[in-house]
């Protein structure tokens, strides 16, 4: 969570990060997280910056993945609130 932060934070004030449980997945190699921003701006210019540019691990194969959280219904993007946008 502290990596993430650091590494989001470059964007904008990040106000929370939670990472998932990887237990439950069938592909516990991969990690699933969320970065919560103040603004909707942060947000944007993180998604842009960072999808399937940036690596955790220098070693890394793949880029992280870098998208605005889907609503519980699975359509579109999730617009955020009064507390800034999920990612």
């Amino acid at each position: 969570e502290d990596e993430m932060d650091q590494i989001f934070s470059t964007y904008g004030k990040v106000e929370e990060v939670v990472i998932l449980d990887s237990s439950r997945s069938n592909r516990p190699d991969e990690r699933c997280g969320f970065v919560i921003y103040k603004t909707p701006e942060a947000a944007r210019i993180a998604v842009q910056v960072l999808n399937k540019v940036y690596r955790f691990r220098e070693e890394s194969v793949d880029p992280i993945h870098v998208s605005f959280a889907r609503t519980k219904e699975g359509k579109g993007e999730g617009k955020g609130d009064d507390k800034g946008d999920r990612k």
